[in-house]
């Protein structure tokens, strides 16, 4: 249930790939900005972006070339989301991300998509665009995913296609 009140505000509040505010309202404007989340001093995640413009007011700020590095204790497998453009929701740690967005994780698999978004409350990647996940062995293509980075369980949503073969196979 919550996922898909999480995919309605998403949709309803989709940001202009040009700007999300008037650029006269911008309080600060930083560049090379680095941003660590932490938890009882162990580092959940950090962005790491080349401008930042920040609106008090809506506690949000819109950030370009992104690139958000996420933690994983237990395992040591960090993983890496990257994308042109993007909105940070400091009250709920929410990013939204469009252009380019690209995951990868240090154990092989990439998705790539137009849209995503993160959601710190729940630890889960999520589009509803076209995505692209490739991993050794296997392309796959669909139409909206969930990917949970504590579980690392991933969902796909609709229209699924996959490509299933064997990497160390020698063609004739």
């Amino acid at each position: 249930a919550l996922t898909v009140v999480i995919f309605r505000g998403l949709d309803a509040s989709r940001p202009n790939e040009e700007t999300t505010e008037s650029p006269a309202r911008v309080d600060v404007a930083l560049k090379k900005v680095r941003y660590t989340e932490t938890s009882d001093g162990i580092r959940k995640w950090t962005l790491v972006a080349d401008g930042v413009e920040y609106w008090r007011e809506s506690e949000t700020s819109r950030l370009d070339n992104i690139e958000i590095t996420f933690y994983r204790q237990e395992s040591g497998n960090d993983v890496l989301l990257t994308a042109r453009k993007g909105k940070f929701h400091l009250d709920s740690r929410e990013v939204e991300l469009w252009g380019d967005v690209e995951l990868q994780t240090e154990d092989g698999m990439t998705f790539r998509s137009e849209r995503a978004f993160y959601s710190d409350e729940n630890s889960q990647i999520s589009s509803q665009e076209e995505v692209h996940l490739a991993s050794e062995g296997m392309d796959i293509d669909a139409v909206g995913m969930r990917y949970n980075l504590e579980t690392r369980r991933l969902n796909l949503l609709s229209r699924v296609e996959a490509e299933i073969f064997d990497a160390g196979a020698v063609e004739n």
